[in-house]
């Protein structure tokens, strides 16, 4: 009779557990399905406006493209798709500029922690200004600016936040349409619906003027 009552208890243990963490895991995943929440005052920037990317991206950019991708250490999502970054990035860094832009609010070991997990040839900086300049507002996003400085594409890395899917792989397409010299990406409305985590905006930069 023990040895049956010992038996029921691990399996209700077992069970609760399995409980928990399913539900855990599909609560958090259903949250980062939804798209991120658009801020109160967001500024939209349509494709072909101006950016100013600033002096020290003029100089890394040498006249070429320049893909920005907005990192934050602290968002799951932005973790998930470091390789699909890092596999395009290798593939067409000899036509285009990868940066990474850690949006940390100013945090010092954010940006120390995403220089490691980046390659030391690959750009790193803190901008959250840049981000208010493309319309960035969620981690992580994908922005291709065209060598005269206009937004040619801001979104999605890809239809889930897993990166898995290469027919919907975004970034690449709008890179494969922008090296064709198409006047703009023709993407599906989903690439451009942020998912993912708020970015963490200070009053000084929400209040900065993006034109």
């Amino acid at each position: 009779m023990k040895k049956y009552f010992r038996y029921f208890l691990v399996m209700l243990v077992w069970c609760c557990t399995s409980y928990v963490v399913a539900d855990v895991f599909v609560s958090f995943d259903i949250n980062y399905l939804k798209p991120t929440p658009i801020p109160i005052g967001y500024k939209f920037k349509k494709t072909g406006s101006d950016i100013n990317v600033g002096g020290l991206l003029l100089q890394i950019s040498r006249d070429r493209p320049i893909f920005v991708h907005f990192y934050n250490p602290d968002c799951p999502c932005s973790r998930f798709n470091v390789y699909a970054f890092q596999r395009l990035e290798k593939k067409y860094r000899d036509k285009v500029c990868f940066v990474v832009v850690v949006v940390s609010n100013g945090d010092i070991d954010k940006l120390e922690h995403a220089r490691h997990v980046f390659s030391n040839e690959i750009p790193v900086m803190a901008d959250n200004k840049l981000a208010y300049e493309c319309g960035v507002y969620s981690s992580p996003q994908a922005v291709l600016i065209s060598t005269d400085r206009k937004l040619f594409f801001r979104g999605n890395y890809n239809t889930s936040r897993y990166c898995t899917n290469s027919t919907s792989f975004f970034p690449e397409l709008a890179i494969k349409s922008y090296l064709k010299g198409d006047a703009q990406a023709l993407l599906p409305d989903n690439a451009y619906v942020a998912y993912g985590c708020p970015i963490p905006v200070s009053r000084k930069i929400s209040s900065c003027d993006g034109d």
